[in-house]
């Protein structure tokens, strides 16, 4: 019997790495992170620098008949992607609150 299973089953299935906050796990968990943040496609919002489609507040109106729109669009959603599951990888009260100094009032939900 052949199998149906697709990519995007396969991609479904992968589990969130999860960190304690300890420092010697970082590592790990970090090489963990970016290929599930990849296959989740919201790798670009956890890049060093921002990525250039954010809009300047999370509130931004945005014009999505446009291609440039329909790109703040989506690099919104990647953000909301890596706030909820860096939210959810981290273990402890100490990390959540690094996640809650990502908040400000342009950014009421965290910008990663």
């Amino acid at each position: 019997m052949a199998s149906t299973t697709t990519a995007a089953d396969s991609a479904k299935s992968i589990p969130l790495p999860t960190f304690d906050g300890e420092a010697k796990n970082f590592q790990l968990w970090w090489t963990r992170f970016k290929p599930y943040a990849a296959v989740k496609r919201f790798s670009q919002a956890i890049q060093r620098t921002a990525d250039p489609n954010l809009p300047d507040t999370e509130g931004a109106a945005i014009d999505t008949t446009t291609a440039a729109g329909r790109a703040q669009t989506v690099a919104l959603e990647r953000n909301m992607l890596a706030i909820a599951s860096l939210t959810m990888a981290f273990q402890t009260e100490g990390l959540i609150n690094l996640m809650l100094k990502a908040v400000s009032t342009d950014w009421p939900r965290g910008g990663a």
